[in-house]
């Protein structure tokens, strides 16, 4: 009896010290394996769970062999766990000037889409959180959120990604001082309101070919068909011809494509960094030999804009990655915004309805005739249709917040800013705000219909010397997308899917989103009396 006591005694212990780990472990083992999780945030995912078990497998040795260690092991789980409850506190913090609202580690920002609203409700409208590991202080305040840029400017940093290390001279997004004075202007010039209208016959081209293919294999499916993989290859195109006039279909156009998914910044392929370098190397040689292919006169492209600006600056290494990479970035977000046009408008039909009946109204359902460009307005001042149903979504979803990082303490409103730490300014959750949009959950384009609001109330392009270089592009895309949509089909969602927070760091509609494309049969209006 004494004996059995004397070995039941260890092992209930050692038992013990397990469950102890488990408990402490268990949330962020959770989100370890949450697929969730591993969709917006892949490489952290992959990292996390390589963690767990190296630790499970060191937990196991330890219960077998070590069993002391196993106790020293259960009692560090304990204290780091005691630690992140108490770092966990609304007030923690409080004493040294730190916002109110928790540390806790993996808040769960990637399963509720409104996590920061919530918060901000809870706290205020600047507070803290986490960002995964890193601490953040959230700012849901636009007015608020441009004074801290404005007045701190000296005091932050843009987070770099690490796909910007493979970029020659890194990416303009990351660049500061003469760097970013120089390139800037380069491509801002380059990124003119005059070719984004000259080259939008050939998207509006590009986006009737898509949307047939999109109403032929919705046809053959009652379902309903996933659109986003056909927005991707349609923006995928168009972004081939702004960026290089290089066709999809040509051989360029092939090799360029193949390269691509080696430099994208979640690394589809699993690439080593010399796999990067080297596609970055390629893609590089390919754009050079596309500017020496060209005999007088550029095509209109963002690279032949540079070329006729300045000849040298269209061989700057710099330049070109910066477009290659542009090229990249840009175009999963323009896609991602072209789905969420689709979204509201199969969740909000009458709006495309009325789209429909405007154009045909005027006359103007002709393939491919194309509205006035962003910015114009019709005879009566007001903003079109198209413009306002883009702007409205640009509101309520893709365009989600501004990230910066404190390079030193930073006092403002009465609150500190650690070193370190990093800022987020939540310009989706600011896009809510009652007081500026009456009824903000709903989907209303007319409230845009002659309200002119300012950079404090709407800012979905961002603001300062790291805004958005071409607004104009991506709203007269979406426009021009919504026309040929309202011009030629009726759209049913099958499928309404579950929002995603995607590696793209923006909400999605989601992996299980339907649509159904049907020939919209329409008689053109005799304008002539």
């Amino acid at each position: 009896m004494t004996t059995d006591a004397t070995l039941f005694a260890p092992i209930m212990g050692r038992l013990l010290a397990i469950l102890v780990i488990l408990l402490a472990a268990w949330r962020p083992l959770c989100v370890a394996l949450n697929w969730r999780f591993a969709f917006a945030f892949p490489d952290v995912a992959v990292k996390l769970r390589a963690g767990f078990m190296l630790f499970a497998l060191f937990t196991a040795m330890a219960f077998l062999l070590m069993p002391n260690l196993l106790m020293v092991e259960a009692l560090g789980t304990s204290a780091f766990f005691a630690l992140e409850r108490w770092r966990a506190r609304p007030g923690f913090g409080r004493r040294r000037g730190l916002p109110p609202g928790s540390l806790g580690l993996f808040p769960y920002t990637w399963e509720n889409d409104r996590f920061f609203l919530d918060e901000a409700s809870k706290h205020g409208p600047i507070f803290k959180t986490s960002h995964i590991l890193r601490p953040a202080v959230c700012i849901v305040d636009l007015e608020a959120g441009t004074e801290l840029l404005r007045d701190h400017e000296q005091s932050l940093m843009n987070p770099q990604m690490s796909f910007s290390t493979y970029c020659p001279g890194g990416m303009l997004r990351y660049m500061s001082g003469p760097d970013r004075q120089h390139y800037r202007p380069i491509l801002r010039r380059a990124l003119s309101p005059q070719l984004a209208q000259q080259l939008m016959p050939d998207f509006a081209r590009i986006a009737r070919q898509g949307l047939a293919i999109i109403r032929a294999e919705s046809a053959e499916n009652a379902g309903g068909i996933k659109p986003s993989g056909h927005l991707d290859r349609m923006l995928g195109n168009f972004w081939l011809r702004l960026f290089f006039a290089i066709e999809a279909e040509s051989e360029q156009g092939a090799l360029l494509q193949s390269l691509l998914p080696f430099i994208e910044f979640n690394n589809p392929t699993r690439a080593s960094r010399v796999q990067i370098r080297s596609a970055v190397k390629a893609l590089c040689a390919l754009v050079e030999r596309q500017v020496d292919s060209w005999q007088g006169a550029p095509p209109p492209c963002l690279l032949g804009a540079v070329l006729a600006d300045n000849a040298a600056d269209a061989k700057d290494p710099v330049v070109i990655g910066n477009l290659i990479y542009m090229l990249h970035t840009t175009s999963s977000d323009m896609s991602g915004l072209l789905c969420w046009l689709l979204k509201m408008m199969s969740d909000h039909p009458h709006w495309l309805e009325r789209l429909a009946g405007e154009r045909l109204e005027k006359g103007r359902l002709a393939p491919g005739q194309l509205v006035r460009e962003f910015g114009q307005e019709d005879a009566a001042g007001t903003s079109l249709l198209a413009t306002r149903i883009v702007m409205e979504t640009l509101r309520m979803r893709q365009s989600e917040y501004i990230s910066r990082a404190a390079i030193s303490d930073i006092r403002f409103r009465g609150f500190v800013i650690p070193r370190g730490w990093l800022i987020r300014i939540g310009v989706r959750e600011c896009h809510q705000d009652p007081a500026v949009f009456e009824n903000p959950e709903q989907f209303n384009p007319d409230r845009f219909f002659d309200r002119a609001y300012t950079r404090s109330e709407y800012m979905p392009f961002g603001v300062g010397s790291h805004a958005c270089l071409a607004p104009h592009l991506a709203t007269l895309v979406g426009s021009t997308f919504l026309n040929e949509l309202a011009s030629g089909y009726h759209l049913l969602a099958h499928a309404g899917g579950t929002l995603e927070f995607a590696p793209t760091r923006h909400w999605t509609p989601g992996a299980g989103y339907r649509v159904r494309l049907t020939r919209r049969q329409v008689t053109k209006l005799d304008t002539s009396k």
